[in-house]
């Protein structure tokens, strides 16, 4: 059986060895690669929520600012202690969510757009509560004279404005971040499907480098014989 030269069996030795390095550093930088698209993903999955929760806190504040006005028109036509108690209610919720509306919404990077909605809504609650006292005290046409200095229906409307074009722009920037989380899902699948490709070179080529070394050794010892190869390897050495 012919016999690699020493030289011939460095020069095969070293390349094996460039190719194992080489496979080593691209392993080593698809996994980083990996890593950063996962990174990416999470925080636009995370931009994600933020997004909806801030649309979520809006409409939760002016839906129950509905229901307030609502309950107060209940009492205004009645005058009776039930719908006074259910409008208290319904007010006493519209007035806990607006003073919490800044607060959950800072984090959000919104919290000048959420304080002039929570002034907006203040100022019509702090109407509706004038109305009802008018209608307490006065009784019908007193809260008649209340309803036609009440500028309801523009404050309502401003707020539905300023929190649509709150729902504009978290909808715009919420779609993004959907499309970044989702090019860089793929991007990561990619990156850990080439990690696992170098890995299995790499992995080849350290069984190569090792078959090279034992045959290395087998010729030292001058077994030639293939037959015997597997003889050899399970015999233990002795000195």
């Amino acid at each position: 059986m012919a016999r690699d030269t020493p030289q011939e069996a460095f020069l095969v030795a070293r390349r094996r060895a460039v190719l194992a390095i080489l496979f080593a550093c691209g392993f080593l930088l698809a996994v980083g690669w990996a890593a950063a698209a996962i990174w990416t993903a999470r925080n636009a999955s995370m931009e994600v929520a933020r997004s909806e929760r801030v649309m979520a806190v809006a409409d939760a504040l002016f839906a129950t600012l509905t229901a307030a006005e609502s309950a107060q028109r209940g009492y205004l036509l009645t005058g009776e202690e039930t719908d006074a108690a259910a409008y208290r209610a319904a007010a006493a919720g519209a007035g806990e969510r607006i003073a919490s509306l800044p607060g959950q919404l800072q984090a959000a990077g919104v919290r000048a757009e959420a304080g002039a909605v929570a002034a907006l809504a203040s100022q019509r609650l702090d109407e509706l509560a004038a109305t009802a006292r008018a209608r307490a005290n006065g009784g019908m046409e007193a809260a008649k004279l209340g309803m036609a200095a009440d500028r309801g229906p523009r404050v309502m409307a401003e707020i539905a404005a300023r929190i649509g074009s709150l729902r504009a722009g978290e909808e715009t920037l919420r779609a993004a971040r959907l499309a970044s989380a989702d090019a860089a899902s793929a991007s990561a699948a990619g990156a850990l499907l080439l990690a696992a490709l170098l890995g299995i070179a790499l992995a080849l080529q350290g069984v190569a480098q090792s078959l090279q070394i034992a045959r290395a050794r087998l010729r030292r010892i001058g077994v030639e014989d293939a037959g015997l190869v597997g003889l050899f390897l399970l015999r233990p050495e002795t000195e």
